[in-house]
């Protein structure tokens, strides 16, 4: 089988923009660990494509795998030379989406979940609304409508605040009895963040809602309008899963601790330890069951974001469905290919099933890789 394995921002996907460091980074990362697992695997013919301003493309130990130097049109190009497309990409301004739906109008395999689910999942409003349909506990989130009544704090400015549906709980976040609908009954700080951004790009911390609506309405006006999305600030351990879905279905990959600071009020990502959580391993597959069920077209490696408190209650954040930063680590972690599991959901004669591997701490650190 041909495999185009494809990353977005290190592929051509900004050829006509400047490439954010961050994303860059992180993006070469998750390309390179994707490249030499597929590489590893018999039968499987990998191949890339390359944005022109970054370097070769070396994976090491003698691996190789095709490479393209990326120009306008290559994705498409490259997807009908492959029997299979594994795209990686932002859902930011629905690009994840649009490329899934490239592959599948091309009459490809797409190694990913199907378009309607990342077009849920890239929204983190719908993902509450989703997460509290399956009773999955999720952060609460506020959508900003512009041309609605004046929010809930007389400082702010006018417009509305509209719950997601994660909204009726009440402060304690781990109920989801029905409660008021009002922002100003989660007293504090406050978290602003595009609602279909990636990473921890433009994520802010605000100490209070008048401040973060404030901020909120003055980005979401002119040319670079970005519709914003506000969640209260819940304090706690950032961690993440890695997952294996199918169907509604899901099995864990791994539990992972993720390192993320704080500056000058930014949200800051800055690797993450996979497997850092192996001792809860349990409880959290309970938990990826009942994602995955919220979630039924999500097929493939899908990674969830989530708040851990000090009563050790999950409060999920997002859900990506697509490679993550931990995917790089992960096998080390397991000590088998995660590549080869993903591609072995494609025979449907066979049960969703992952061995029990002894999932090792593997630190994956953002500054100690270079983007060449």
């Amino acid at each position: 089988m041909r495999v185009f394995a494809y990353e977005d921002i290190t592929g051509g996907g900004l050829l006509n923009a400047p490439l954010p460091p961050a994303l860059a980074r992180e993006g070469d990362m998750m390309s390179r660990a994707l490249l030499a697992d597929l590489a590893g695997i018999p039968g499987i013919d990998a191949f890339t494509c390359r944005d022109p301003r970054l370097g070769p493309l070396e994976l090491g130990s003698g691996t190789r795998v095709g490479s393209v130097m990326a120009e306008s049109g290559s994705f498409t190009r490259c997807a009908m030379q492959a029997d299979a497309v594994w795209p990686i990409a932002p859902e930011t301004n629905g690009r994840l989406e649009s490329l899934s739906r490239q592959v599948l109008d091309c009459g490809r395999i797409l190694l990913g979940s199907s378009p309607g689910a990342v077009r849920v999942a890239a929204s983190k409003y719908l993902t509450s609304q989703a997460l509290e349909k399956s009773g999955v506990a999720a952060v609460p989130t506020f959508r900003l409508n512009e041309s609605g009544m004046a929010s809930a704090d007389a400082a702010a400015p006018s417009f509305r605040l509209n719950a997601g549906a994660s909204s009726r709980r009440p402060p304690h976040l781990g109920s989801t009895e029905s409660g008021g609908g009002a922002a100003q009954q989660w007293p504090g700080s406050w978290v602003v963040k595009p609602d279909d951004g990636a990473g921890c790009q433009e994520t802010r911390l605000f100490r209070s809602l008048s401040a973060a609506a404030q901020w909120a309405a003055a980005r979401s006006t002119g040319a670079d309008q970005i519709d914003f999305v506000m969640q209260p600030f819940v304090s706690g351990e950032p961690c993440s899963l890695s997952m294996l879905c199918r169907d509604g279905e899901a099995r864990l990959l791994s539990c992972n601790r993720q390192r993320v600071v704080i500056r000058d009020d930014q949200f800051h990502f800055l690797g993450s330890v996979v497997n850092g959580l192996h001792d809860s391993r349990a409880r959290f597959a309970q938990l990826a069951d009942r994602i995955a069920s919220a979630f039924p077209g999500s097929w493939g490696y899908v990674g969830v974001d989530f708040i851990l408190p000090e009563d050790g209650n999950a409060i999920v954040l997002e859900v990506n469905p697509r490679l993550t930063t931990s995917y790089v680590g992960l096998h080390a972690s397991l000590g088998c290919n995660p590549a080869a599991l993903v591609l072995g959901l494609l025979d449907t004669t066979q049960p969703l099933h992952v061995q029990r591997a002894h999932g090792i701490k593997v630190d994956v650190d953002l500054a100690a890789f270079d983007t060449r």
